[in-house]
């Protein structure tokens, strides 16, 4: 990312990117929603049906900055923004 926009622009992203991450942990936790930082690249998510899902958090799509909501009970994870996070909170957790 840092050669496709530019050094300044980079530290000025991932810095955003911190700040939202930090504000999405923390308005979870406060719903009482667990929180967790994968210490592995590639994460695999069972539904209650049998599903199985693979992410790769390193992928070139996600640049590594991701955030997924998982519910056993639904059918798929969902990866969403940190940036409007009670927001997707509402509509993975209300209203599905």
């Amino acid at each position: 990312m840092k050669n496709e926009v530019g050094e300044k622009d980079f530290y000025t992203v991932a810095d955003d990117n911190n700040f939202y991450q930090s504000e999405a942990s923390d308005f979870l936790k406060q719903k009482n929603i667990k929180v967790v930082h994968p210490k592995t690249r590639y994460l695999k998510f069972k539904t209650a049906t049998g599903n199985e899902f693979n992410f790769d958090t390193k992928s070139k799509a996600n640049k590594g900055w991701l955030t997924i909501f998982f519910d056993p009970k639904k059918e798929a994870p969902v990866i969403m923004s940190p940036v409007d996070i009670d927001l997707e909170y509402e509509s993975f957790f209300i209203y599905k």
